[in-house]
């Protein structure tokens, strides 16, 4: 197998949750998403983000571990501080207080 300036760096692939990327808790050879409340296979999980990583010009074959943590990290907080702001209006106060156990996103 060749490698190139292409291919993208390994580190992390097996600790980065390839849905939300925000770096997960690696038990044996699963991956708990602390993020998203799901548990991937790791090596599965790894593969995936591998392939989604191909072309990335931050991810390169030599990057170093901590840059590749590092620009993870950046990318999931630029990512959660582009969320909508949550509306805190009365009227929706006041659906969530007559319906507690209700999804807000239901309603």
């Amino acid at each position: 197998m060749s490698t190139s300036s292409a291919d993208p760096s390994p580190a992390y692939t097996s600790q980065a949750c390839h849905r939300c990327g925000r770096l997960g808790r690696r038990n044996g050879d699963r991956l708990h998403c602390t993020s998203c409340g799901v548990v991937w296979q790791a090596d599965v999980n790894a593969a995936i983000n591998i392939l989604q990583r191909a072309g990335d010009p931050d991810i390169a074959l030599r990057t170093s571990h901590r840059v590749v943590r590092q620009i993870l990290r950046d990318r999931t907080d630029r990512h959660r501080t582009r969320l909508p702001v949550q509306d805190s209006s009365p009227a929706l106060a006041e659906r969530r207080a007559n319906y507690p156990n209700r999804s807000v996103m239901s309603i």
